[in-house]
């Protein structure tokens, strides 16, 4: 600051603590360095003096204060509250700060294959590893931290700022699905009829609606899992569930499935 006629003009733009000093004093000024709420001190201190630092913390989300440095980047503090500061210039103490870490548990919720424990510090990212478990005739979807709240990360998604508590715990629940199945029903060389039907692990399938392709020169014998009538058969010719889905529940957790027609070459 420079004087005019004798006097000083500050503009002030957001909230401070002003100190006016003697020239011929030296000041020890804190910095939060990210934080807030770092101590002031508005004693002037006289060449070779000792001061002696403040006791207030500063604060910061999801860090855990450390102590002071004169460098902002400082890797270890070099003063706590009560040193003496030997006075022979001014100085600024910068608060150093550490980021909280914490751990991720992945739980099956419902799953099987173990568990998974991940560790975690504030600010940083983390990137959960692919979905390790599994659950018989469901699809895993991603993951919540609300089981009754549904999917909030995908599965290898980055991570970041779960908690702002040293040695939180945070755990991450799987998020499954029942599986269904889209049953595609290739005609293999006929046409119209059916073309699709959606299963449902462990519910029954439904053959209402369903009609039966056609093929000049041929009789339908219904549909296979293989060409040519051959592995396992899921409707027969009139479109009528035959086989063990007639009385047993789909038991298959596949996205989709084709099944063939089967045709007769018509004899003369």
């Amino acid at each position: 600051l420079y004087p005019t006629d004798g006097r000083y003009r500050c503009v002030i733009t957001q909230d401070s603590v002003i100190a006016v000093m003697d020239g011929n004093a030296f000041s020890v000024i804190y910095n939060a360095n990210g934080g807030s709420g770092a101590p002031v001190d508005i004693v002037g201190y006289a060449p070779d003096a000792s001061a002696a630092v403040k006791t207030g913390t500063p604060v910061r989300e999801g860090y855990t204060f450390l102590g002071w440095a004169v460098s902002p980047s400082a890797s270890a503090p070099e003063y706590a509250a009560g040193d003496p500061i030997e006075m022979t210039a001014d100085v600024t103490l910068y608060a150093l700060w550490k980021p909280v870490s914490y751990t991720v548990e992945l739980d099956a919720n419902g799953g099987v294959g173990g568990s998974l424990t991940l560790s975690a510090a504030y600010d940083e990212i983390t990137t959960l590893p692919a979905n390790p478990f599994s659950k018989a005739g469901c699809r895993f979807l991603g993951w919540t931290t609300d089981i009754d709240y549904g999917m909030m990360y995908a599965d290898g998604a980055s991570i970041k700022n779960l908690t702002k508590t040293q040695d939180a715990a945070i755990t991450l629940y799987a998020v499954w699905e029942t599986a269904k199945t889209v049953i595609y029903l290739d005609a293999d060389g006929g046409f119209g009829g059916s073309t699709t039907v959606s299963a449902v692990y462990n519910s029954f399938l439904t053959a209402e609606s369903m009609r039966a392709p056609q093929r000049y020169g041929y009789a339908f014998g219904g549909y296979f899992t293989q060409e040519d009538g051959r592995g396992e058969s899921l409707f027969d010719k009139d479109m009528k569930l035959v086989g063990r889905y007639a009385s047993t529940p789909w038991d298959k957790a596949d996205v989709s499935i084709v099944y063939y027609a089967y045709w007769i070459p018509n004899s003369y």
